[in-house]
């Protein structure tokens, strides 16, 4: 009974350590040769994403409220009025007879740039509210379109830990964009906050050129392409590893 429970034991042990050792060997395999150019693009435009959006929203309240004189709940307001019909329009472009993943991803990464450089260059507050509607009614959708185009652009058995790494990713400009934002909001030259966030997404949009793999409409076959011999090849070796790993501990 003794020897039972220890074996079962020992293989429990040699499982969890396999799975720990598949998981980081699969977040390795995004930086490999062939999906490296893919992961760091990826990478730098849901990082650039999450800075801009936080950027914009953590101080957005009090920018209205001591430039515009506005207050908070107008502020609120304007985020949700222009975000609802913001996604619902990204969920037509995304689609192949529309305009695509890469192209709809580019539109609204503009559109948000466009919107917050025309929050700096208009002192009007009318307009400068509308801006900010228009800024949300693209900025936001974006979460929306790199949810879906992201895991398409890798392999199957890649998907899961491809988003899984991006969503790591969008945690750290939290550490950054309260102090920025404070920063920002404290200088005396009422465009700079919105210019900086605007070259953010700026920055975001160039990036969007090195996207090459186009996904809407195609079969998962299609999108997949010469990744399949490499895929079905890492499978077969993390099997084997996970067999020689069971059998050494026990």
């Amino acid at each position: 009974m003794c020897t039972f429970v220890s074996d079962l034991t020992c293989q429990e042990a040699a499982l969890r350590s396999s799975q720990s050792w598949l998981w980081l060997s699969q977040t390795a395999r995004l930086f490999s040769p062939e999906l490296r150019g893919r992961t760091l693009t990826f990478t730098m435009i849901w990082f650039l994403e999450a800075t801009g959006y936080w950027g914009v929203t953590a101080y957005l309240p009090a920018y209205m409220s001591s430039r515009l004189g506005t207050h908070s709940r107008l502020s609120l307001f304007s985020v949700f009025i222009g975000e609802i019909p913001g996604i619902v329009l990204a969920m037509l472009l995304v689609e192949r007879v529309m305009l695509g993943r890469i192209r709809t991803l580019r539109f609204f990464s503009a559109m948000t740039a466009a919107s917050l450089l025309l929050f700096a260059a208009i002192p009007h507050h009318a307009a400068q509210a509308a801006s900010i509607i228009l800024c949300y009614f693209s900025m936001v959708p974006i979460y929306s379109i790199l949810n879906t185009y992201t895991p398409e652009a890798f392999p199957t058995d890649l998907r899961s830990t491809a988003l899984a790494w991006m969503n790591v990713v969008i945690e750290f400009p939290g550490l950054v964009t309260p102090f920025a934002g404070a920063t920002l909001l404290s200088s005396s030259l009422p465009w700079l906050y919105p210019i900086v966030w605007a070259a953010v997404f700026l920055l975001q949009f160039s990036l969007t050129f090195n996207l090459k793999v186009e996904t809407a409409g195609q079969s998962l076959q299609d999108i997949q392409g010469n990744t399949e011999e490499i895929s079905r090849t890492y499978v077969d070796d993390v099997e084997d590893r996970q067999s020689s790993a069971l059998s050494a501990s026990c």
